[in-house]
């Protein structure tokens, strides 16, 4: 009880102990608060992206795009919302096209957020260049 089999690459088969990896963590950021050592916990960041031309939301929505910056910054982005044409609004409820940035530490937060902002802001100005 505790791990899980997934199937893996080749036909082989890996085994994640997902609730002793979650408590293990769980006694890390004791230790660490005891310790006096802060830890940030979770922490997120939203940037609309609803507004931005098509190929700059393509950008920060693609996986090949944003994986690099995922990864440096062990972060998760998430595209949440609903796309709503220019001078129109979102259905009662709903809200514009955005990503949710989320992660552990606010700094790689916050420096994710910023690459996103600058990939963004890059194929805005690409758009109406080219």
């Amino acid at each position: 009880m505790g791990s899980a089999m997934v199937a893996g690459v080749g036909g082989g088969q890996m085994v994640l102990g997902g609730m002793q990896n979650a408590a293990a963590m769980l006694k890390a950021q004791e230790a660490m608060k005891l310790a006096g050592i802060e830890t940030d916990g979770h922490c997120s960041e939203e940037i609309e992206i609803n507004d931005y031309p098509q190929n700059a939301r393509w950008k920060v929505t693609h996986k090949d795009t944003v994986a690099p910056i995922l990864e440096f910054n062990d972060v998760c982005a998430t595209t949440k919302g609903m796309f709503v044409k220019p001078g129109l609004q979102p259905p009662v409820g709903e809200r514009k096209l955005y990503l949710l940035i989320e992660g552990d530490d606010r700094m790689k937060v916050k420096n994710a957020v910023h690459q996103f902002k600058k990939l963004l802001q890059e194929a805005t100005m690409e758009d109406e260049t080219g």
